[in-house]
């Protein structure tokens, strides 16, 4: 079934993660996750391989995860700095 299936890929996403060894690996984790779940449910096996196609949808939301957290960051800086 598909708990089985995302079970049994969680370790790409794990690798995946810890290729961003600055950020939170939970928070990583999470992002990854969420990519790998959208992968689970689009993939079409006549676009290419299942673990190319997991890969760049885990990388993408991983770093529209990183992008979210740079601009929380930056804005939060202005505040200080601001004030």
């Amino acid at each position: 079934g598909l708990d089985i299936s995302l079970t049994s890929r969680e370790p790409l996403v794990q690798h995946i993660a810890s290729r961003f060894p600055n950020l939170s690996f939970d928070d990583v984790y999470t992002a990854g996750l969420s990519g790998l779940w959208r992968a689970v449910r689009t993939f079409d096996p006549s676009r290419g391989s299942w673990g190319c196609y997991a890969s760049m949808l885990i990388k993408q939301e991983i770093w529209r995860y990183c992008r979210k957290e740079k601009r929380h960051s930056y804005v939060s800086l202005n505040a200080v700095v601001c004030k």
